[in-house]
């Protein structure tokens, strides 16, 4: 899918296109695959269409009907939805005005579609229309049920390029235009990045070294969801391979990984402690920790232990210390005290949102609707609340509302599953096998399952997990695509 070739200009359909080798813009737009300056008009570029056209219509996942359709169409700005037909149309009642002219065109326009479409031998641009009412054909429509309408629609909204996506997202997260006229810059620097070859990258990042800093890597992320969430899973992991060199070729990037470092060195120590992490060896901990960094990865991994007696005890060791170490001492406790104030704010904001989104989907009248329209706010918080709230009624007996929230949580499950693509559905199948020879076995006997996609899929996985802090679960990913690139290339031979 792609918009209408007339909306755009070279630069704007190149931003849509790239990284999707499927985009009908390659064939609509097929400059935008050739030299900066090249003629829209010359022969090359109606050659350049046709080769995509063909390789379109090869490699695309298209079906063709058994026999020939109408189809129901839906064309929809802002409040207001069309619905009619998608067919085809004579010329010759257009050129006899049967069909009425509803706009004036311009000669060089007319003669462009005229050679696309003679080089294509096929008609790429569709046209809207109006019809007069025909009872037949609107019994037949008013019949069909929402879901079953195919439709295009039409956003009023729809951010042509990289930085239009961003805002779109942005604003969704109460960012502003206005806010983000500040940031102008590292938007149009995240663009040049993300359209410049990846070998190139790390010469750039440098060069814009104090440029890079926590608004450029929120930026980023914007992009990425956006472009993941569009089904453009290719341009969502290039630019998590943008994020791995700005990690690793700027000043800010590297103290980004250096503190994820320490977070997950903590993680390590306090797993490798389990039930002999006491009070005590968590002061412990707490007091050999060299730099504000590591106190805070304390905080986040072990808030729980860090209670009333906690810092009464921390307040003891205070009064009875000598005055040099006296004095580091209070700067710890402060900075435990602001870190974990910090943390129960952003816990409690939590919590409030996911107990009122639990709220709605209780009293929405119809819960797979309510879900699909609150689908982003279902994440970790929220399930915990789901939890509690379950474990509550079972103690207290209320069997009517154990079945109402096992309800919310069986409707969660199955659109997870059905919203997931078939690759991330396989990674998670494999990371919920209890071994990493479980997994290995069960990749191999899904062989035909194995992809490129599959294996490109595990590596934007695998990022994901390792930046948000689960290592070990990264580490089993990478074995099971190091087996998936092992089979890939067996299959592959053997074809």
């Amino acid at each position: 899918a792609a918009v209408p070739y007339d909306v755009v200009n070279t630069e704007e359909a190149r931003h849509l296109a790239f990284d999707n080798h499927l985009s009908f813009l390659r064939v609509s737009r097929p400059e935008i695959e050739m030299p900066d300056g090249t003629d829209a008009y010359s022969e090359a570029v109606y050659d350049k269409a046709a080769l995509n056209f063909d390789r379109l219509t090869a490699e695309a996942p298209l079906t063709i009907e058994d026999e020939p359709s109408f189809y129901i169409y839906a064309l929809r700005m802002g409040e207001r939805t069309q619905i009619g037909l998608a067919t085809c149309c004579s010329v010759d009642e257009y050129d006899n005005d049967i069909i009425r002219k509803h706009e004036r065109t311009r000669p060089d326009k007319e003669n462009d579609r005229t050679r696309h479409m003679l080089t294509l031998r096929a008609q790429t641009g569709p046209v809207f229309m109006t019809y007069r009412p025909t009872a037949q054909v609107n019994e037949i429509i008013n019949k069909l049920t929402p879901e079953k309408r195919k439709g295009y629609l039409l956003n009023p909204k729809q951010a042509f390029t990289l930085q239009g996506m961003i805002e779109r997202v942005l604003e969704a997260d109460g960012v502003t235009k206005e806010m983000l006229d500040s940031q102008r810059g590292k938007v149009q620097l995240l663009q040049t990045l993300v359209n410049a070859p990846e070998e190139q990258w790390p010469t750039m990042i440098q060069e814009h070294d104090a440029d890079v800093d926590v608004a450029l890597f929120q930026l980023l992320a914007a992009s990425a969801r956006a472009t993941a969430s569009g089904g453009n899973q290719g341009g969502a992991q290039k630019m998590a391979a943008l994020q791995t060199q700005l990690l690793q070729n700027s000043t800010f990037g590297r103290k980004i990984q250096e503190r994820q470092a320490k977070v997950e060195g903590v993680a390590r120590e306090l797993k490798a402690l389990g039930k002999k992490l006491t009070s005590d060896k968590l002061m412990e901990l707490v007091l050999n920790a060299n730099d504000d960094d590591k106190l805070a990865a304390y905080v986040s991994l072990a808030r729980p232990g860090m209670d009333y007696a906690f810092f009464e005890a921390l307040t003891r060791r205070i009064d009875r210390a000598a005055t040099p170490d006296k004095e580091r001492l209070s700067h710890v406790r402060d900075t435990l005290l602001a870190l974990t104030q910090e943390v129960d704010k952003a816990t409690q904001a939590q919590m409030a949102e996911a107990t009122a989104l639990l709220r709605t989907l209780l009293e929405a009248p119809n819960l797979d609707e309510a879900l699909r329209a609150n689908v982003e706010r279902i994440d970790d918080a929220f399930m915990a609340v789901l939890n509690v709230n379950m474990e509550a009624a079972q103690r207290a007996k209320r069997a009517d509302m154990v079945q109402e929230l096992s309800r919310i949580n069986d409707a969660i499950n199955r659109l997870m599953q059905e919203s997931a693509p078939p690759e991330l559905q396989m990674i998670d199948d494999l990371l919920q096998l209890p071994s990493d020879a479980a997994a290995e076995a069960a990749l191999k006997q899904r062989g035909d399952e194995i992809t490129q996609e599959l294996v490109d899929t595990m590596t934007y996985v695998g990022e994901s997990l390792r930046q948000g802090g689960q290592t070990e679960m990264a580490n089993r990913l990478e074995k099971l695509q190091s087996t998936a690139v092992g089979e890939l290339m067996r299959l592959n031979f053997k074809r």
